[in-house]
This record gives C-alpha cells, structure tokens and sequence, in this order.
C-alpha cells in the first residue's frame, strides 16, 4: 500500500462476488461499502457447485473453516441416458488428486459471506439511480436520495446491471431454455455419494445432486421458445418426461410445492472489457454465462479474488488494467465453454445427439484430466501482479 490515505470502493450489488469482493478489498486494505436494492437479502436460486478453484478462492478469503461446516463433497459427476445408463464421467479426486468439489446452498454461503464481511458496511434498500465517474474517482447516487464517493466503483448488481449496459452496450440474451429447481427434503432410501447425475433426453435435461443433510439440489431444464416458457412449468411436467430414474423421481417426490422455483437461462456473450476508468465490472455483471460448468459463482468468486490482488498497490487508477489483464481471458474462456455444455442436449437435432453421445463415450475420458486439471486450479493472482 502507497501513500498514507486509506483507498476506498463502492461495491453495488451483495450476492456472492460483490460480497466476496468486499472481502477481498477490506483484506487489501481498502475502506469498503456495499449497497444493495433489496430490502432484506433472499438468495436466488437453491444450491451451487464449488469448483477446487472457487474453493481456493474462499479459502484464501479466510473462509476455511466455516465453508466445509456448510458443504457437501461433490467428486463424480456423470452424464447419463435418462434411464440411468452412463455416457461420461469424472471424479475430480483422480483429475487432482486430493481435492473435491463441494456443494452448498445459496443462503448457506451468502451467510458465511455476511459473516466475513467484518467492519464493512452493508446498506440495504438502496436502488442505484445514477452513477459517473472522473479523475477524482466514482460517485452514485441511490432512490433514497443517498449519494455516495469513492476511489473504485465495484458494479456486482448481476446480470441486469444497469452500469454493465452503459458500460459495454451488451444485453443479456434468452438462451433458449429454462425450468424448475429446487431443494428437496431428506431423502432417506438414497444417502450422499458425493455424486452429482445428470441425464440428457432430446431438448430436455435433469440433473441432481447431494446436499447437506441427506437432501437433493435437482433441476429440471427443457427448450422453450421464449422466456415465458418457465412460468407454466409443473412437477408434473418433470415427472412425465422420460422415465427418470428412481432417484431422480425421489428427489422430486421429496420436494414440498412452495420450494420450487422457475427459472430461464440468460447469457451474455464473452466480455470485451471489466471496465473503464474507476468502474469494475464482476460477476455475472461482467460475464453471466449459461450454468453448464457450474462456474458462474465460481468465477465471481475468482473475480473477487483478483480484484484484491489488482487492488493491494492502493493505487486505483492501476486496479482495473491488473484485474482485467488477470481476468478477462479466462473468463471469456468459461462463457464459450459454459454456452458450448448445452449444445448436445438443447440444440443439436437427434441424430446429431447421438453422434455427440458417441463421441463422448469414446473421447470425454482421455480429455477430461486435462481439461479439468487447465481449468479448476485458481490461477496465482498474487504472482501476476
């Protein structure tokens, strides 16, 4: 750190990377505030994967301890047929040896988040109506007429980032699919394997994993022509399609109705900046990608990460050259890959389907190590400085 001013950022936006940026920075040595519109946090969605790389990250956050009291071991994932049969698979413990995935719930993680948070503030109820930026650094301005300045502005407010649409013109894109996920209850008659299951059909996918406590993280993703596809969606609709195996219609049968929850994918195309000037661009603001690799938090969570290395000179016009030259490649990486993990399942024609299928039985395992060896270690972001 230079100079004897404390540096300070605005982080707008409190799900995983803007909290885990907030983390980071404070670990830096910078002074940070978080905003965020929401009256109360709820977590979207249900439940995560945590790649080793997303773990390292956290670890290095200081969250050891209190993310393994949350987790649950994820080490084989497989694709199957939707009777069971297997295409592919990989355990991450022979890829890297002594090292898992790990699952946890949303609300779990956005805990252990708040709780490392430490000294930074949290302000809730507070809509971003306007932001700028000059020489001196970045200014915003709330709905609740609360104005506020500082050295960085940390844009983490998600994938409908008003600042990511000034910033880059790019939208998020329906990506031609959603459906139904949800955390189920205990489900006795099928314990944790420390395996995560997904089965293809034509157009149509469900995958289920283990979660703490003897439950199931389980969604169900079919084609839709357009947003409003998911609305509509029902238990039914799941538990009529294609003969899902027994433990995939026991995660479902486990699952009381007011847990459910709709969704459709959007994505955005690869990044061509994180930013401009004093303006950070992290998460899915910057890169939201289609949920094929389970990386989307991870990567945020990287993000955070690297922006904290980027940030520990206490120089802020140096911040987002560092962090974008530490991040901007990879994370182009994972969208193009993140959008090419649905091309069997939702886009291709059937005998095109099977083609791919084929190939995957005979190439994907010879081609896994590598793969996940290039891509679940968290690059050293301290060294790239």
């Amino acid at each position: 750190m230079t100079g004897a001013i404390t540096p300070t950022a605005i982080i707008v936006g409190a799900g995983i990377g803007g909290l885990s940026a907030a983390i980071s920075l404070s670990r830096a040595g910078w002074r940070v505030s978080v905003f965020e519109q929401a009256e109360t946090l709820v977590p979207m969605g249900a439940a995560l994967s945590l790649w080793p790389n997303a773990i390292d990250a956290l670890d290095s956050l200081g969250l050891h301890d209190a993310l393994r009291a949350i987790s649950e071991p994820l080490d084989e994932v497989a694709v199957a047929e939707p009777g069971g049969t297997r295409i592919a698979a990989f355990r991450v413990s022979q890829c890297l040896p002594g090292r898992t995935g790990l699952m946890v719930t949303r609300s779990d993680l956005q805990a252990i988040l708040l709780a490392g948070l430490g000294a930074a503030p949290l302000h809730l109820g507070h809509r971003l109506a306007d932001w700028r930026q000059d020489a001196a650094g970045a200014a915003v301005r709330f709905e609740n007429g609360v104005e506020a300045h500082a050295d960085l502005l940390v844009a983490a407010d998600g994938i409908w980032s008003g600042v990511a649409k000034a910033l880059t013109g790019v939208d998020a894109r329906h990506a031609g699919y959603g459906g139904l996920l949800a955390l189920s209850d205990a489900v006795p008659d099928h314990p944790p394997q420390a395996l995560g299951l997904e089965y293809w059909a034509q157009g149509e996918r469900f995958g289920h994993f283990d979660i703490r406590g003897g439950r199931k993280y389980w969604y169900f993703m079919r084609n839709e022509a357009d947003p409003s596809g998911s609305a509509a969606m029902t238990v039914e609709a799941v538990e009529q399609a294609h003969g899902w195996t027994v433990l995939a219609r026991a995660a479902v049968a486990a699952t009381p109705a007011d847990k459910l929850v709709r969704f459709s994918i959007h994505a955005k195309p690869p990044p061509r900046s994180l930013g401009t000037g004093r303006i950070i661009l992290l998460g899915d603001a910057a890169h939201a990608m289609e949920p094929n690799l389970g990386q989307g938090a991870c990567q945020a969570i990287e993000d955070a990460v690297a922006l904290g290395a980027a940030a520990r000179s206490g120089v802020p016009d140096a911040v987002l050259p560092l962090y974008q030259r530490m991040r901007l490649k990879r994370v182009r990486q994972f969208v193009r890959l993140s959008r090419q993990g649905s091309m069997v399942a939702h886009r291709l024609p059937r005998w095109q389907m099977a083609v791919a299928r084929f190939l995957m039985r005979t190439i994907f395992g010879a081609l896994t190590p590598f793969q996940i060896r290039r891509l679940y270690r968290l690059p050293d972001y301290e060294k790239q400085i």
